[in-house]
C-alpha cells in the first residue's frame, strides 16, 4: 500500500479502506477503518498522495516518544557481536503534495497502541510497547501493521550479558520503505544494567527509500525541541532502566 499516487486512490484490505478522490470542485479524501469513519476536504492543486509509514507516536499521547521492544533473552558473550531481526507497531501516515509544499492529512494505527513505562516513575519515559519474536533472518510481516528492525548487540563487557528489550528514541528512528517498513539499530551494552542504542540511517535491503520524515513536523506539532538535521551526530538513547 506504501508509495505515491496520483489521484484518484483507493485501497481496501482487512477493514480498512482508503480513497482519494475529485468530487464538487474539491479533493475528498475518505478513510475507514473498522466503522471509524474520517473524510476530508481538500482545496490544493494537489500533485500526488505519499502514504508512508511513520514513527508509532503520534496516535498516542503526547508524553510517548520512545519505542520499547521485548524479545525472548539473550546471552551474549564477552566482547561479542549478535545481529538479530525484530518487528515494531507502525502508523501510516497519508500526506499530499501540493504545488508547492507537502502537508500531513491523516495518521493512523491499524492495531490499538500499548504503551508502558520504561524506568523508575521519576526518571522513567512513556514508550510505545510490543513484544516481539527475536529472528536471525527478516521475518514476514503486514506492513499495514507492523515493520523489521535489524538491531546488532554488543556486548561491551568483560562478561556475559543477558538482553531481553530495546528501548529506542524518536529522533533515532530512521524508517525505509519499500513492502514493508525497515530501520537498523546498534545497541551497546554499557553496564549490566545499562545500554546505548543508535540508529543508523540506511536501508534494510536494496530497492528500499527513506520514508516521509514526520519527526520534524511532529516537533513542531508539538513545541518541542528542534527538527533532526542531516549531518549531526547524535550519541543515542542511554538504556539506564535494565536491559531485561
Amino acid at each position: 500500500m506504501f508509495g505515491e499516487f496520483s489521484p484518484p486512490y483507493t485501497f481496501e484490505r482487512d477493514g480498512l479502506s482508503l480513497s482519494l478522490e475529485m468530487k464538487e470542485g474539491h479533493y475528498q479524501y475518505r478513510r475507514d477503518l473498522g466503522g471509524n469513519l474520517v473524510e476530508k476536504a481538500i482545496s490544493v492543486g494537489l500533485s500526488r498522495l505519499l502514504v508512508h509509514p511513520v514513527e508509532p507516536f503520534y496516535t498516542g499521547p503526547e508524553t510517548a516518544g520512545h519505542l520499547e521492544l521485548e524479545f525472548p533473552p539473550l546471552m551474549i558473550e564477552p566482547g561479542a557481536t549478535e545481529t538479530i531481526f525484530l518487528t515494531f507497531p507502525v502508523e501510516i501516515g497519508i500526506f499530499v503534495e501540493g504545488l508547492r509544499d507537502t502537508e500531513i492529512l491523516d495518521v493512523f494505527s491499524v492495531e490499538r497502541p500499548k504503551y508502558s513505562l520504561y524506568g523508575s516513575p521519576h526518571r522513567g519515559v512513556i514508550t510505545r510497547f510490543t513484544r516481539s519474536s527475536r529472528h536471525r533472518e527478516a521475518p514476514a510481516v503486514d506492513g499495514t501493521r507492523e515493520g523489521v528492525l535489524k538491531l546488532s548487540v554488543r556486548n561491551t563487557l568483560p562478561e556475559w550479558a543477558r538482553v531481553s528489550r530495546v528501548v529506542m528514541d524518536e529522533a533515532e528512528m530512521h524508517l525505509y520503505v519499500g513492502e514493508f517498513a525497515a530501520m537498523a539499530a546498534v545497541m551497546r551494552i554499557t553496564g549490566r544494567e545499562a545500554a546505548e542504542v543508535s540508529g543508523f540511517d540506511r536501508p534494510l535491503k536494496g530497492g528500499m527509500r527513506r520514508a516521509h520524515d514526520l519527526f520534524t513536523e511532529r516537533r513542531i506539532l508539538r513545541l518541542g525541541s528542534g527538527p533532526r538535521f542531516p549531518g549531526v551526530e547524535r550519541k543515542g538513547y542511554l538504556m539506564e532502566g535494565g536491559l531485561s
